[in-house]
C-alpha cells in the first residue's frame, strides 16, 4: 500500500485560484481611466454638467486630441446651433463629436437647410432628434422626405414638412418599407383619404402613418361603425380624434352625454358631424353642457343639430358673445333673425363687424361687455373705462374703433390692472419725452401695443441702446428703430449683424442701414439671408448701394424683387428707358406706379413686359383686364 504524501498547506491551492480570480475581478470593477483632457473640454467648452460629462470621457478614454470635436464644435456653431443646443446633441449623442463634418455632418445639415430648417431652429430640431446625424442620407432620409413631399400640397416653403419632422422624425431613421410608411398611405388612400385631405391628416396627425397596418384597419373598422362614411369630409376628422381615443375614454366621454339626456345614437350623430369635440376633454365637455343645457337652456336638439358649439371655449368666446347677443336682442338692435349659434361660429374679425362695430354709439357698450369677461371681480369704473379713456386720446388723430379693439385685444390682460400700477401711463409719458407724439404715437401704439406695457426700465434700456447705435430722438426713424428693437433679443440683433458681416459688411455700415431702415431687422434671418445672395451674388450689387437703400432687403425676393428685375432686364437691354432709372428705383415704386411708368407706357411691347412680370402667377385673362 503506498503511502499517502501529505500536503502541508492543504488550503493553498485553492486560495491560488481565489486569488486569482479576484484580483480579475477587481480589474473588471476598476473604472476606465479618466481622460482628463476630454472632460475637461466638455464641462469648461460645452457646459456639460460633470455628472454627465463624466460618463462620456470614460467612454472615450483613449481621445488624445480635440482637433475633431472642436472642429464639430465649431461648424456646429456656425450653422446657427446655441451653446445649448450643442450640448444636448452631444449629452444625446456623443458621437457626433467624432464625426467627419465634410462627409457625415455637411451633407444632412444642408439637406435639412435645403428643407427651410436654418439657425436656431435647425438647432432646437438637431439637439431634439440627433439620431438623425446617424441615418443614411440616401438610403433612408431623401427616400422618406421624396414620399412626404409628394402628399403635403401647397407647403412650398416646406412649413409643413417640418412640422412632421418634429412631430415624427423618428420615423425618418427607418426604412420606408420596415416603417410601414408606404402601406399605410396606400390603405389610407383605399379609404377615400386622398389630396389635401391625406396632407392635412400628416401634419395633424403624423404619428397615425406609423401605426402597424392592423391598428389602421381597426381604427377604420370603428368609425365604419358608427355611422361615418367614407366618402364623408367628416371622415378624416374622425379618424384623427379616434387615433388619439383609447376605447376606454371614448366610452367615458359617450356616458357623459347619455348622463345629460342624449341618446347613443345622437351622441355619435353629434360625432360624424363635428367629430373634433371629442377631443376637448371631459371636464371641457361637462362645462359647455351645463352652460348651454341649464344656464341658458339651449335644446338639445340644437346641439344635436350644430354640435361645434361645444368645441368653443366657454370662458373667451362662448360666454362673452352670449353677453353681447343678450344685449342686441334686449334692445331689438339686428333687425333680421339672429340665433346664438350662428353669432357664436363666427371668426373674431366677422363677429366684431357684425355685432360690435356696425352699432355705431353703442359699440363702445358692446366692446366693455365682450371684453369684460377679463376683468373678473375688476371695477368696470376703476380700471376698464379708464385705461380705455387713455387709448382713446393718443389715438385721439385718427381714432377709429377698429384702432382700439385691435390694441385691447393685444393688451387685454393689462387693462384688469390700474393704469398706474401697470405703467402705462408712465411709459406713455416717457414715451413722448422721447419725441414720439401724435401720430408716431398712435402708430407705436397699433403696432407694439406690448411695448406700452413694459416695466419703466426695460423700455429705458431700449432707448439707450437705440441711442448708442446712432439714432436721434429728432429722427422719424427713431419711432420704426424702437419698434423693430422692442421685437428682438440681443441675440438675435446679434446673430443679424454676424449675418451681414459675413457677406463683407461692417458693423458702422450694417447700423447705417439699420438707422435708415429699422424695419429690415424684422425680417427673418432666413429672407435677410435670401436677399443677400440675390443682391450681392445672383445680380452682383454693389454693397454701398444696399447702405445707401437697405430697404431693398425688406422686399420680397420671390414677388416683388425677381418679377422686377426681369421687366428691368428686357427694358435696359433694348434702351427703353430713357432716364438712367437704376434697379432700385424700380423696385420702391408703388405697385401702381410700377405698372404705369415700367410696363403700360410701353405700348407694344407692354403685353410682353407684363407676362415677364406676372406671367409666372396669371392667366392671360388677367393680362387683357389689365391692358384694357
Amino acid at each position: 500500500m503506498q503511502r499517502l504524501k501529505l500536503n502541508p498547506f492543504p488550503n493553498s491551492q485553492n486560495f491560488a485560484i481565489k486569488s486569482l480570480f479576484s484580483f480579475f475581478a477587481s480589474l473588471s470593477k476598476t473604472p476606465n481611466s479618466t481622460n482628463f483632457i476630454f472632460l475637461n473640454f466638455l464641462i469648461k467648452t460645452l457646459n456639460i454638467p460633470k455628472s454627465r460629462a463624466l460618463p462620456i470621457s470614460n467612454k472615450f478614454s483613449r481621445i488624445k486630441s480635440l482637433e475633431k470635436p472642436e472642429t464639430v464644435r465649431q461648424f456646429l456653431h456656425n450653422v446657427g446651433f446655441s451653446d445649448t443646443h450643442i450640448q444636448l446633441t452631444v449629452t444625446s449623442r456623443p458621437t457626433i463629436l467624432f464625426s467627419d463634418v465634410d462627409k457625415t455632418l455637411k451633407p444632412k445639415i444642408e439637406f435639412f437647410q435645403h428643407l427651410g430648417l436654418v439657425g436656431s431652429d435647425l438647432g432646437k430640431f438637431i439637439s431634439k432628434n440627433p439620431s438623425l446625424f446617424a441615418a443614411s442620407l440616401e438610403r433612408k432620409l431623401i427616400p422618406c422626405v421624396e414620399i412626404l413631399k409628394k402628399i403635403l400640397v401647397d407647403d412650398s416653403n416646406n412649413e409643413d414638412l417640418t412640422r412632421v419632422f418634429r412631430r415624427c422624425c423618428w420615423n425618418l431613421i427607418m426604412d420606408t418599407e420596415k416603417s410601414g410608411l408606404l402601406r399605410n398611405i396606400e390603405y389610407l388612400k383605399s379609404c377615400g383619404i386622398v389630396g389635401s385631405q391625406l396632407s392635412m391628416l400628416l401634419v395633424w396627425q403624423p404619428r397615425l402613418f406609423c401605426y402597424k397596418e392592423l391598428k389602421i384597419r381597426h381604427l377604420v373598422s370603428r368609425l365604419l361603425d358608427m355611422g361615418f362614411s367614407t366618402n364623408s369630409r367628416m371622415f378624416v376628422y374622425g379618424l384623427v380624434v379616434l387615433s388619439c381615443l383609447n376605447e376606454e375614454t371614448f366610452g367615458r366621454k359617450l356616458e357623459l352625454f347619455r348622463s345629460y339626456g342624449f341618446s347613443k345614437e345622437e351622441v355619435l350623430q353629434m360625432f360624424r358631424k363635428a367629430p373634433l369635440i371629442l377631443k376637448a376633454s371631459e371636464e371641457r365637455l361637462q362645462l359647455g353642457l351645463e352652460f348651454f343645457l341649464k344656464e341658458i337652456e339651449c335644446e338639445k336638439s340644437v346641439l344635436v343639430r350644430i354640435p361645434i358649439c361645444l368645441a368653443c371655449s366657454i370662458e373667451n368666446r362662448v360666454i362673452p358673445r352670449y353677453r353681447v347677443f343678450q344685449i342686441i336682442m334686449s334692445r331689438g338692435m339686428f333687425k333680421k333673425d339672429c340665433s346664438f349659434p350662428s353669432m357664436l361660429l363666427l371668426s373674431e374679425g366677422n363677429f366684431l363687424q357684425k355685432f360690435v362695430l356696425s352699432f355705431g354709439d353703442d359699440a363702445e357698450e358692446l366692446l366693455l361687455s365682450y371684453k369684460g369677461h377679463k376683468l373678473e371681480t375688476a371695477s368696470l369704473e376703476r380700471k376698464l373705462i379708464p385705461c380705455v379713456e387713455i387709448l382713446k386720446k393718443i389715438l385721439a388723430e385718427d381714432y377709429n374703433n377698429e384702432d382700439l379693439i385691435r390694441v385691447i385685444r393685444r393688451m387685454s390682460w393689462n387693462l384688469v390692472m390700474d393704469t398706474e400700477k401697470s405703467g402705462l401711463l408712465r411709459n406713455i409719458e416717457y414715451v413722448k419725452s422721447c419725441g414720439i407724439v401724435g401720430s408716431q404715437l398712435s402708430r407705436l401704439l397699433v403696432r407694439q401695443t406690448r411695448l406700452f406695457c413694459f416695466k419703466e426700465p426695460k423700455l429705458r434700456h431700449l432707448v439707450s441702446r437705440l441711442l448708442e447705435m446712432g439714432f436721434s430722438t429728432n429722427s422719424r426713424m427713431f419711432v420704426y428703430g424702437l419698434h423693430a428693437l422692442s421685437c428682438l433679443s440681443e441675440e438675435t440683433f446679434d446673430r443679424k449683424l454676424e449675418l451681414f458681416r459675413s457677406y463683407g459688411f461692417s458693423k458702422e455700415e450694417f447700423m447705417e442701414m439699420f438707422r435708415r431702415a429699422p424695419g429690415i431687422l424684422k425680417s427673418s434671418e432666413e429672407r435677410l439671408k435670401s436677399g443677400l445672395e440675390f443682391f450681392l451674388k445672383e445680380i452682383e450689387f454693389e454693397k454701398a448701394v444696399l447702405v445707401h437703400i437697405p430697404v431693398c432687403l425688406t422686399l420680397s425676393i420671390e414677388n416683388r424683387v425677381i418679377p422686377r428685375y426681369r421687366v428691368f432686364q428686357i427694358v435696359t437691354s433694348r434702351g427703353m428707358l430713357k432716364k438712367g432709372w437704376s434697379f432700385p428705383s424700380f423696385l420702391i415704386s408703388s405697385e401702381e406706379n410700377f405698372l404705369k411708368k415700367f410696363v403700360l407706357s410701353f405700348g407694344d411691347d407692354a403685353e410682353e413686359l407684363l407676362r415677364a412680370y406676372k406671367g409666372h402667377k396669371l392667366g392671360s385673362s388677367f393680362g387683357e383686364q389689365l391692358l384694357h
